[in-house]
C-alpha cells in the first residue's frame, strides 16, 4: 500500500506510475463533471466536514477507491487543500522558483502580474477553479 496523504509527491507518482495524484484526479474530475459544484458558494473558502474530510484521507492511504460522486463539493475542495497542505515539500519549491527566477528573469514577474490581472478580472468565477484548470490543462 502505497501512501497517498503526507508522502513524496515524486515518490509517490514514481510507484503509482500516475502523471497526478488519484486524490486530485477524482476530486477535480467530479468538481468539473458538475456545474453546480464550480458555482458553489465559498467552494475552496468554506470548510468541509473535518470528520468526512478523515475519513476519506483513511481510506486513499489505504489504498481504497473511493467513490466520491455523493459527496458534498465542500469535502472536495477539502480534500485538494488537505492533500497540498500535507505534501513535504510545496508544488513550488524554493529551489525551483529560483531556477524559473533564472530562467525567466523579470518575464516570470511580469508573467505573474498578468495572471493576477486576469484572475481580478475573472472575479464572478471562483478563483482556485481557474487555479486548477490552468495547472491541469494539457
Amino acid at each position: 500500500i502505497v501512501k497517498l496523504f503526507g508522502a513524496d509527491l515524486r515518490e509517490y507518482l514514481a510507484q503509482m506510475q500516475v502523471e497526478i495524484p488519484i486524490v486530485i484526479q477524482d476530486c477535480v474530475s467530479i468538481l468539473m463533471e458538475n456545474e453546480e459544484h464550480l458555482s458553489e458558494e465559498g467552494l475552496f473558502r468554506i470548510s468541509a466536514d473535518s470528520e468526512e474530510l478523515k475519513k476519506y484521507k483513511k481510506l486513499y492511504n489505504a489504498g481504497k477507491r473511493v467513490d466520491l460522486h455523493s459527496v458534498d463539493p465542500h469535502c472536495l475542495s477539502g480534500l485538494i487543500k488537505m492533500y497540498l497542505r500535507e505534501l513535504p515539500d510545496p508544488l513550488m519549491t524554493y529551489k525551483l522558483f529560483k531556477l524559473f527566477k533564472e530562467a525567466y528573469g523579470d518575464y516570470i514577474y511580469t508573467h505573474i502580474l498578468f495572471v493576477k490581472f486576469k484572475l481580478l478580472r475573472a472575479s464572478k468565477k471562483n478563483i482556485y477553479i481557474i487555479i486548477i484548470r490552468q495547472i491541469f490543462s494539457r
